[in-house]
């Protein structure tokens, strides 16, 4: 047991330090599949508090990491016997969900991403683009006709859609952000996103992401921050009102052609065209920086 001003490495006590320190296997692994060691500084208070908490990542060879970069968590799933030109994918709460290109379906996996079944949609359009589930309705946007399809929650049409060309004749990409509808562009207006209302009005709202990829590919927003996936494998944060944090991520060493983004609020989740894979990155931004004592109540 360790006391104030005791330093602490794995349990063992060095008096007279200014605060201790513990080393703790990280249960992350990096691209090396090494160990990595997570490093807690508490202050400690002479009723024995913590008054604050710095939390670090270290590689193998004692090197410091940034613990804001997403981390490749070496697990991915494949998808290719459904689809060979994979173009979006989405989780509903329960399945995942893949759009295929060349069987312009879309196709049911468990949460461990084994495949269950398949729904068709080329009836409405040959070239479906993306999918989205609002809690109630399936939508689908399709580049063939420029629209965007409305479906009930067992895949069936409901005769519903919706005209996006005035906006940009190839929707590659949609969003409902709870409030709001968003169409990523990516022909006439590349590198544009639109706003439309719950009924697919456009609101004349639209945002330029040019200055980070000139072809966005997928968005999500997850309750504070907006990201953005780019085709070349750029991830990128933004504030809730499209303005650009600075912070950038890369999946390119996975491979450099994304197609679609998901993020869980635990992982984020990249899926790639050429290898027809789903990759998971540990999203593991929550541990940086320090906390006092107060956030911790």
């Amino acid at each position: 047991t360790c006391g104030v001003g005791d330093n602490c490495i794995s349990g063992n006590c060095i008096i007279n330090s200014s605060y201790p320190i513990i080393h703790l296997v990280s249960p992350f692994n990096d691209t090396q599949s090494s160990q990595l060691t997570q490093e807690f500084k508490a202050n400690i208070t002479d009723d024995l508090s913590i008054k604050s908490l710095d939390i670090y990542l270290w590689d193998s060879n004692n090197n410091r990491l940034n613990l804001s970069e997403w981390r490749y968590t070496n697990i991915n799933y494949y998808t290719g016997n459904q689809d060979s030109w994979p173009r979006d994918m989405f989780f509903d709460g329960t399945y995942w969900w893949m759009l295929g290109y060349y069987s312009s379906s879309v196709h049911q996996y468990d949460d461990n991403w084994s495949y269950l079944a398949s729904y068709y949609v080329g009836s409405q359009d040959n070239n479906p683009s993306g999918i989205h589930f609002d809690g109630t309705y399936w939508w689908m946007s399709g580049i063939q006709y420029d629209r965007v399809y409305q479906y009930d929650d067992n895949w069936s049409y409901t005769g519903v859609n919706y005209y996006l060309g005035d906006q940009d004749t190839q929707p590659i990409n949609i969003h409902f952000d709870g409030t709001y509808w968003w169409m990523v562009g990516s022909l006439s207006s590349n590198a544009w996103i639109f706003q439309y209302d719950d009924n697919w009005n456009y609101t004349g709202v639209s945002h330029y992401l040019g200055g980070q990829a000139t072809w966005p590919r997928d968005i999500y927003f997850d309750g504070t921050y907006w990201w953005m996936a780019g085709e070349m494998g750029g991830i990128y944060k933004y504030y809730s009102n499209w303005t650009y944090t600075g912070i950038e991520y890369s999946t390119v060493d996975q491979e450099g052609v994304t197609v679609g983004m998901y993020v869980d609020g635990v992982h984020g989740w990249i899926l790639k065209s050429f290898s027809k894979n789903v990759y998971e990155y540990s999203d593991i931004t929550f541990l940086s920086g320090s906390y006092n004592s107060t956030d911790w109540n």
